[in-house]
């Protein structure tokens, strides 16, 4: 038992320097371009149809954070729990993380066109599914033993 809760703390340790190096790294290089490129492909999508006024578009809406929490959950269980990555899908779930944010900011910004509190309740609701997304992706990327 005293190995496992040892395990456990040297994930949480790990958990907390990786995401905290990660997202700072992270938003201070490519998340501003990164946001400023959805932001584009949004407008282009919805063009004037939307009343954007309500929503800004800031890098921590970029899609790092959940790249960067996925990221130091695979790689703190792969230090504290002895776990073997597949490295491959790793990247694959990154890429798809950035896609999926995509579409969470497509779906939060079109719910505008119900209602303002439609979208509040959606912006809120699409951080909860990628949270399950997240989990589900994590434990999908290791290798079986």
């Amino acid at each position: 038992m005293k190995l496992k809760n040892n395990a456990i703390i040297l994930f949480l340790i790990y958990f907390i320097v990786i995401y905290g190096i990660l997202t700072f790294l992270l938003l201070n290089s490519i998340a501003t371009p990164l946001i400023s490129l959805w932001e584009f492909v949004i407008k282009n999508i919805f063009k004037e149809t939307l009343n954007y006024a309500p929503f800004v578009f800031v890098p921590i809406c970029s899609g790092v954070i959940s790249i960067s929490i996925y990221i130091s959950i695979v790689f703190s269980s792969k230090i504290a729990f002895k776990k073997i990555l597949d490295y491959t899908r790793v990247l694959e779930v990154v890429l798809f993380m950035w896609f999926i944010n995509l579409l969470r900011l497509v779906i939060v910004l079109g719910s505008e066109k119900i209602s303002l509190e439609v979208a509040k309740t959606t912006h809120i609701l699409s951080w909860f599914v990628v949270g399950v997304i997240i989990l589900y992706l994590s434990l999908k990327t290791f290798k079986e033993r």
